[in-house]
């Protein structure tokens, strides 16, 4: 199960190419990590390439939403889905990949928090 305290540990075993931009972010600051991630994710969703960045990045979010770390989720959705949601094709994309937790909190976020109808 994924914890807060070894999170950006966890990233970079499940997405092994994230590591070399590693010069973009502070292995110390886990936001900032995931927060440059998914930039990184971003781009690479909106060009439709980089298989060795997307599909392991998007299971990798979605054991994140199953977490039981409530540390692990906020950052999750924080550093984000706030990213991915902002973007139709990203947004698409994450809830292809993701289960139903992973659905419903973009789904949350895409709809600026509101109740659900």
């Amino acid at each position: 199960m994924l914890a807060y305290q070894t999170i950006v540990e966890e990233l970079l075993a499940a997405v092994p190419s994230f590591r070399r931009t590693r010069g973009e972010w502070d292995v110390d600051l886990p936001h900032v990590v995931l927060g440059t991630f998914a930039l990184h994710l971003r781009e690479a969703i909106r060009q439709g390439g980089q298989a060795d960045l997307v599909e392991p990045g998007l299971r990798f979010l979605d054991q994140m939403a199953r977490s039981l770390d409530d540390e692990v989720v906020n950052l999750l959705v924080v550093s984000v889905l706030e990213i991915l949601a902002d973007d139709p094709v990203c947004r698409q994309a994450s809830h292809r990949a993701g289960g139903d937790r992973m659905r419903a909190l973009l789904g949350r976020v895409a709809n600026g928090w509101r109740p659900a109808n």
